[in-house]
């Protein structure tokens, strides 16, 4: 290996060090830490202390966002565990231009839509109802259920 090119694998490997670097920092905004020793202990770190730091923050990303999920499911008051998967979807009747897919995107809750859900007992309602706001809570998105009957009892 000449000079050259040992002078440019260490700035390709030196731009590889900064950018990891700035990832683990952006990791970091979103933890309640102390920036000021963070940036410290960065700049003092090695490749593989980098590693280490960069995979501790990614998982303790994930073990909160898994705890949220958790938080928001128990918070909700789902009746039972239904899932979409699970639904009788031969009951159901929607407008032409809405389908199973649209409520799937839960689109109508980033619009403030209504989903308002009626029928005879037996075909479907709760489950559909349970099913869409497990979703939702698992898309990090706060849910409460109520039943029409539950829901004046409350007020």
């Amino acid at each position: 290996m000449n000079d050259a090119t040992g002078r440019n694998t260490a700035r390709r490997r030196r731009a590889d060090t900064i950018a990891r670097c700035e990832r683990i920092m952006e990791t970091a905004r979103r933890l309640p830490l102390t920036r000021d020793v963070l940036a410290e202990a960065i700049e003092r770190a090695t490749p593989v202390q980098l590693d280490l730091m960069e995979s501790r923050l990614d998982a303790e990303i994930a073990s909160r966002e898994r705890s949220k999920r958790v938080r928001l499911l128990k918070a909700a008051g789902f009746p039972n565990a239904k899932d979409i998967e699970g639904y009788d979807w031969s009951n159901l009747r929607m407008p032409a231009d809405w389908g199973r897919a649209q409520l799937e995107t839960l689109d109508f809750i980033d619009r403030c839509e209504d989903l308002v859900l009626y029928g005879p007992v037996g075909t479907g309602k709760t489950h559909l109802a349970v099913a869409l706001g497990r979703l939702a809570c698992m898309r990090a998105i706060p849910v409460r259920f109520f039943t029409a009957t539950g829901l004046p009892m409350r007020l």
